[in-house]
Order: structure tokens, then C-alpha cells, then sequence
């Protein structure tokens, strides 16, 4: 992996080289596959496994992937996650990953996530499953450690009947 950092107007920009269909279809399989007995036959769900276990598949309709840079050592991967957004309206159903140096959010609607301008997938959607792209990873202006799992001033947080939440805790000593 080579890296290089740059400088985009006020920001810091450090650049990796992944394969992004690759990254997308191990991200959603693991968040897919959190829990026990939590992935019923349903449309979504066919939709979802065609596109993780045949690398000719786009992302799914309506899904996006955006990724930030996570400089915390909790970890925690978070599904049945909705947000709203109070001053626009718009609502987002959302499945997260965060394990430092990245976070990982995956959401189902159209439209920016909320509060703040993080990175995204999308450009990558329908490429070939081998194809490599150097894709920019923000180090200012980092989200902090909780956003979207809590509630601000504009943003409700809401989980899930079903929803699971699984995190490590920052060690001590």
C-alpha cells in the first residue's frame, strides 16, 4: 500500500491505493453477518448476497459507503441503526463499522449523511471487482469518536427492535 499525503485547499488529504469492490463486499458480509439467525429470506436480503458473492454485481441500489478517518481505539460495529436529520428531514437507515485508523458507514438512502462531510465509496460502484483506485482519506476534521451512534442537537439516534451493537472497549492501564 503506498500512501501520500497531500493538501487540498484547507485540508489534509492522504491517499490510498485499495480495490473498493473488494473492500465494499467484505465490509457488508461482516456486517451482514453480525448476529445469530438475523438474516431472513426477504428481497433485501437476495438482493444483498448476489452482490456480495458475485463480484460482477454494482452495489445495490440505493446503498451507500462512506468512510472516515477514526484515529479511537473503541471498536464497534452497529446494525438496524436509523438517523434522522432535523433540519432537513431526511432520514437514513444505517449498518457501521468502526475499527481504527477507519470508519465504515453503509447506508440505504440517497443523500449526505449528516453533520459532516466524510468520504464515499460511490464513485467506485460499478467498477471491476479487481480494479484499483486511489481513494482519499480526509486526516482534518475527523468526525468524533460517537457520531452517529448518539444524539446531537440536530441528528436522533434511533436502534432498532433488533438492533445490535457490539464494541471493545478501550483498554486500561
Amino acid at each position: 500500500m503506498r500512501e501520500q499525503l497531500l493538501h487540498q485547499g484547507d485540508e489534509a488529504v492522504f491517499n490510498v491505493r485499495i480495490q473498493p469492490q473488494r473492500v465494499v463486499r467484505s465490509l457488508v458480509g461482516h456486517l451482514a453477518a453480525q448476529g445469530i439467525d438475523r438474516f431472513e429470506e426477504s428481497d433485501f436480503a437476495s438482493v444483498l448476497r448476489e452482490f456480495i458473492l458475485d463480484d460482477s454485481k454494482p452495489f445495490p441500489a440505493g446503498m451507500r459507503v462512506y468512510y472516515w478517518l477514526y484515529p479511537f481505539h473503541r471498536q464497534v460495529v452497529i446494525r438496524d441503526l436509523g438517523i434522522a436529520n432535523l433540519a432537513t428531514g431526511q432520514t437514513f437507515p444505517i449498518w457501521m463499522m468502526k475499527s481504527n485508523p477507519l470508519a465504515f458507514a453503509v447506508a440505504w438512502e440517497d443523500g449526505e449523511l449528516p453533520g459532516r462531510r466524510v468520504c464515499t465509496l460511490d464513485p467506485w460502484a460499478d467498477v471491476q471487482v479487481d480494479h484499483v483506485a486511489i481513494v482519499p482519506v480526509r486526516t482534518s476534521k475527523v468526525p468524533p469518536e460517537f457520531w452517529l451512534e448518539a444524539p446531537t442537537n440536530d441528528l436522533v439516534v434511533i436502534y432498532g427492535q433488533d438492533a445490535v451493537m457490539a464494541h471493545r472497549p478501550q483498554e486500561k492501564g
